[in-house]
């Protein structure tokens, strides 16, 4: 037999659902789409939002990091209120500007990237070879951009292939997008974003769906050998 105390709370947790039915309780909000860029200053300095404006842009490049540095704020990926459709990653050149040996260094990458795809198993990750820092660095850079490559090929991800669209012969910036050696000035974002925009706006492979927008600002603000960290 129920108890009038048990019919109570019955009738009262009734009278609450039906209460909240009608004064239309919401469902949770779905987590938001996003494009994300990650990486060091070439990615922070980079006018991803105003480039890209059909679709929401997150834009986690950090001045200074080095690969290792974005493994261990990954989680930075992981608010329930996002979901991450696309990843273009472009991280390295301060590990290059570091001396660190090239196998090392793509070692190190290749373990951002596994990580990367175990985190988003959903999402595109995108990877993008570095432009050049230098004829003193340009070993490191080369044997890094083969190793962007490879794992690209291996992991059947979608790669730009922006070393030799900046690189002189000597593996200098090339002086029309440069600021100081390593920083794009905004005509080498404007190439930049260019070369990725099929990729952002649809799919590459189906030809894509968009011409990137014309870019009125950009580029990074380093005094020319100020040495700034990329």
């Amino acid at each position: 037999m129920i108890s009038q105390t048990s019919l109570r709370t019955a009738l009262g947790a009734a009278l609450l659902l039906l209460v909240g039915l009608a004064c239309g309780a919401s469902a949770p909000e779905p987590p938001r789409d996003v494009v994300v860029f990650l990486g060091d200053s070439l990615v922070d300095d980079g006018p991803w939002k105003e480039a890209f404006p059909n679709v929401e842009v997150l834009n986690l490049g950090v001045g200074g990091d080095r690969v290792m540095d974005v493994f261990a704020r990954l989680d930075e990926l992981a608010d329930p209120g996002l979901h991450v459709v696309k990843l273009f990653l472009l991280i390295g050149t301060n590990d290059a500007r570091d001396q660190l040996p090239g196998r090392e260094l793509a070692g190190r990458y290749l373990f951002l990237v596994r990580r990367l795809r175990e985190m988003l198993p959903d999402a595109r990750i995108h990877l993008m070879t570095l432009p050049p820092c230098g004829p003193h660095r340009n070993e490191i850079v080369l044997t890094l951009n083969d190793a962007i490559r490879e794992a690209a090929a291996v992991e059947q991800l979608p790669q730009t292939d922006l070393y030799p669209e900046f690189a002189t012969a000597d593996g200098s910036l090339r002086e029309e997008y440069d600021i100081d050696g390593v920083h794009l000035n905004e005509a080498g974002y404007a190439r930049w974003v260019e070369l990725i925009a099929p990729h952002v706006n649809g799919d590459a492979a189906e030809g894509g769906d968009a011409a990137p927008v014309r870019l009125t600002t950009g580029g990074a603000s380093a005094t020319p050998g100020g040495g700034r960290e990329e």
